[in-house]
C-alpha cells in the first residue's frame, strides 16, 4: 500500500493549521509588537517550507 497520498495530505494539515495559528496568534492587541511579528514570521515560514516541500512531493 502507497501511503505518499497521505503524507502529502498530513504535511499540507500540518503546515496550514501552522500558519493560520499563527496568523491568528499575531492578531491578540495586548501582546507586543514584536512577539505578533515573530509569529507571523514563523507562520508565513512554516507555510512556504511546507508549500515547497508539497510540491516537491508532487513531482515524483
Amino acid at each position: 500500500m502507497d501511503t505518499h497520498p497521505l503524507k502529502t495530505l498530513a504535511t499540507g494539515l500540518v503546515g496550514s493549521a501552522t500558519s493560520l495559528g499563527a496568523a491568528a496568534y499575531s492578531l491578540l492587541p495586548h501582546l507586543e509588537a514584536w512577539v505578533r511579528l515573530a509569529s507571523v514570521s514563523v507562520g508565513l515560514l512554516v507555510g512556504l517550507v511546507t508549500l515547497l516541500k508539497l510540491f516537491k512531493d508532487l513531482r515524483k
